[in-house]
């Protein structure tokens, strides 16, 4: 599973990602041209927000730019279509790409905030609320893993090894005589979090199970 910001919304990479086999969450940036699920032309951002909610979350914004942390209360709505290769560069012969958008927004944000709207695409399909909540908590791991990312950078100094396969970067960080408080932190709390994720997916396929879950085996 490979979870992204704004910056992973492009044609290619979800494209190499399926041929991979990997799964896709990434936050939309692109009001990109798609194809509903009746073969109708229209584009992302308009389509999306025209999807009815359909169940509510509440997730825990981190403090940032001076302000304080916040609990906010979300509509969810999710839906499929297809999106278009581009029009230019290598990839403007590539298929159209089956993907789910789970949208999720703040109807009523305190005085002085701007509302929370995320439009997240994502490769598994999405055909219920329990499936739509769980990809909104993968993205909320995202923090979590810029992180660890920047554990490995200044605490670990990965950069400067100059490695180039996994293997040998996990033989550097296996070998290094001490990883800073933080990094420890960081590490052990995204396995924690890995943990509890797996948990709450195990539950609620025993207790809900979805009609379609084929794409759901291989996380599971």
């Amino acid at each position: 599973m490979s979870v992204g910001d704004r910056a992973s919304d492009i044609y290619g990479y979800f494209r190499q990602s399926q041929e991979l086999g990997w799964e896709v969450v990434a936050r939309a940036v692109q009001d990109r041209v798609i194809h509903d699920l009746s073969g109708e032309r229209q584009h992302l951002m308009q389509w999306s927000r025209q999807l009815s909610a359909a169940a509510t979350k509440e997730v825990t914004l981190r403090g940032r730019d001076g302000k304080p942390k916040r609990t906010v209360n979300l509509q969810v709505a999710w839906g499929q279509c297809d999106i278009q290769s581009p029009h230019e560069g290598k990839e403007r012969f590539g298929p159209p790409l089956r993907v789910s958008v789970v949208r999720c927004w703040e109807v009523d944000p305190p005085a002085g905030q701007q509302a929370l709207e995320w439009i997240l695409i994502t490769s598994l399909s999405v055909h219920n609320a329990d499936q739509a909540l769980m990809i909104i908590e993968w993205y909320e791991h995202r923090w979590l893993i810029e992180e660890y990312h920047k554990c490995l950078k200044t605490g670990c100094a990965i950069e400067q090894r100059q490695l180039t396969t996994a293997q040998a970067l996990q033989a550097c960080l296996g070998f290094s005589p001490s990883l800073p408080c933080d990094c420890c932190n960081c590490v052990k709390r995204v396995v924690e979090n890995r943990r509890r994720s797996h948990v709450t997916r195990l539950n609620r396929a025993c207790l809900k199970p979805s009609n379609d879950t084929s794409n759901y085996h291989q996380l599971i």
